[in-house]
């Protein structure tokens, strides 16, 4: 058996090392790769979600009750900040009905912070929802909606209202 001085050891070692770190470069390419074309699919369904957060903020400003009812699945729900469940088409009609009939003029803002994919046609969004009513009142709310792509659009499944009390300045401490 041949000898090898401790640099022709190491050299080998490297040699073999180089070529481990290269399948291993390879493999880490292949399964990347796939993910670089979710990551663009992805930007794609979040770019989706925001147009659909907008189409709503528009409906809901021009006071458009069945426009806006149409952004929630036929089943979908609105919990509001107390814990009152609106759910269905015909109980989302009567509250943004007397909801724009109480505070005509409202403006509705959204603030999305985060859109995370959790599957084909599956997403949450969450922020924060501000409404200004027309003498300049405003309530501001955190929200988290789940969304389901249904008919090629992003609807509404459920979308939860969190009052977010603002933390107290240190005078009020």
């Amino acid at each position: 058996m041949r000898q090898r001085s401790p640099e022709m050891l190491y050299v080998a070692m490297s040699r073999g090392a180089a070529a481990r770190i290269g399948r291993i470069a390879f493999v880490a390419v292949l399964m990347i790769r796939p993910m670089l074309a979710c990551s663009a699919e992805d930007s794609t369904e979040t770019q989706a979600i925001q147009a659909a957060a907008a189409a709503l903020v528009q409906d809901f400003n021009a006071g458009k009750v069945e426009a806006v009812v149409a952004h929630f699945l036929p089943q979908g729900e609105l919990i509001d900040d107390e814990g009152v469940t609106y759910q269905g088409t015909d109980a989302l009609r009567r509250l943004f009905s007397q909801s724009f009939e109480k505070f005509p003029g409202a403006q509705l803002q959204l603030q999305i912070d985060s859109i995370r994919l959790l599957g084909p046609g599956l997403a949450i969004q969450e922020g924060t929802r501000t409404l200004t009513t027309s003498d300049g009142a405003h309530a501001q709310v955190r929200f988290s909606t789940v969304l389901a792509k249904a008919d090629s659009s992003w609807r509404i499944a459920s979308t939860r209202e969190i009052y977010d009390e603002p933390a107290p300045t240190p005078s009020e401490q």
